[in-house]
């Protein structure tokens, strides 16, 4: 790594200029200067070949995983094809950076090959929505975007909140019911709605606790 960065040696650059001159020894100064100035610039200019190299290197890495993805036969066995795809993901995160320009297509790439998988996966549709979830805090884990967890943690309480606000006001409607035999269908209606939603409620919150659980904090894992 650089022993400081670009801006901060445009810095010193210009409070060389604001400092005053030194007299007989300026010129002698000012070449030492200039000279650590062409030393930094080489090993910057080496430091960013050296990470280019290394980026498509961690590409080709990656387009491997995937290929090594698509040609897995899941065992058919919930739990084993589940732990499987949880280690792709864990190698995925271990592979550094890619060339920016390549990030969006590569990951994209990864998730279909990935959602692929998954969809074959035996087990019911609770048991199946629970491990997609798992699998998507997985990968959110390790992100290049430091803020896509708390970008995901907010999105579920919000969809939290709006339930739980949705409940709320079916239960004061039904307050306003009359004991007439005219209303009971409507109040049966918002009843189903109530129960519904307090299920989906209860996915939800159960959600946000496995999300705690098993989430790191945000921008770990690169």
């Amino acid at each position: 790594r650089l022993p400081f960065s670009f801006e901060y040696f445009k810095q010193l650059q210009a409070t060389w200029k604001d400092i005053p001159t030194a007299g007989p020894k300026d010129n002698k100064l000012w070449r030492r200067f200039r000279a650590a100035g062409d030393a930094f610039f080489q090993a910057r200019k080496d430091y960013h070949a050296a990470e280019g190299e290394k980026q498509i290197e961690n590409l080709k890495l990656k387009e491997a995983l995937i290929e090594e993805i698509k040609k897995t036969q899941l065992t058919e066995k919930p739990a084993e094809d589940f732990n499987l795809m949880k280690d792709f993901i864990r190698r995925w995160n271990e592979i550094e950076f890619v060339p920016i320009k390549e990030k969006k297509r590569i990951h994209d790439v990864f998730s279909k090959a990935l959602d692929e998988k998954y969809s074959k996966l035996k087990g019911n549709r609770e048991e199946k929505e629970k491990m997609q979830f798992r699998l998507k805090v997985e990968k959110l884990s390790g992100s290049d975007d430091p803020q896509a967890l708390k970008k995901e943690r907010k999105f579920l309480q919000d969809k939290i909140n709006i339930l739980r606000d949705t409940i709320y006001t079916y239960e004061t409607n039904l307050s306003f019911f009359s004991k007439s035999k005219k209303t009971v269908p409507l109040k049966q209606q918002v009843e189903k709605k109530i129960a519904l939603s307090k299920k989906d409620l209860e996915k939800l919150e159960a959600k946000m606790k496995l999300f705690a659980k098993i989430s790191k904090p945000a921008g770990a894992g690169k």
